[in-house]
Formats: structure tokens, sequence, C-alpha cells
């Protein structure tokens, strides 16, 4: 191979790819800090969208949960 050739990564397997949401969600259960709580579910979310997954059932109310206490906390700020 020409050494001015990059090598493109193969596509990652289904199981890689359900241990890559299956890290990113057990970050959140480990206790992100409550103001990273959104951001950590929101990546779960559009990293299970884009890899064509379904995401746990308690995920979505979560994401709602979150999202309410981060505006929650800003309004408190301003």
């Amino acid at each position: 191979m020409l050494p001015h050739l990059r090598q493109i990564a193969p596509e990652p397997t289904q199981v890689q790819v359900k241990k890559r949401l299956a890290e990113i969600l057990r970050g959140y259960v480990r206790g992100a800090v409550p103001s990273q709580r959104y951001a950590v579910l929101k990546e779960a979310k559009q990293y299970a969208i884009a890899n064509n997954l379904e995401l746990p059932v308690w995920v979505q109310p979560e994401l709602s949960r979150a999202a309410q206490n981060l505006l929650k906390g800003f309004t408190e700020l301003c």
C-alpha cells in the first residue's frame, strides 16, 4: 500500500456499537455529576440514533428530568 493512502477503519460490529452505548450509559448510572447528566444522556441518545439502536426504556424519562433540572439550575443562577 502506498504510504500516503490512509487505511479506512472497518465499520464497527453491532456488538461493538452496543458495548459503546452501554459504556456511555454506565457513565450516567455510575454517577455523572448532576450538571453533566443531561450531556451524558444526550450523547447516548445521539449515539443510538446514529447507529440505529433502541435506547433502554428508562433513558427518555431521565433525559427529560435532567433537562428540567438543568433549566431549573440555570434559571436559579439568573
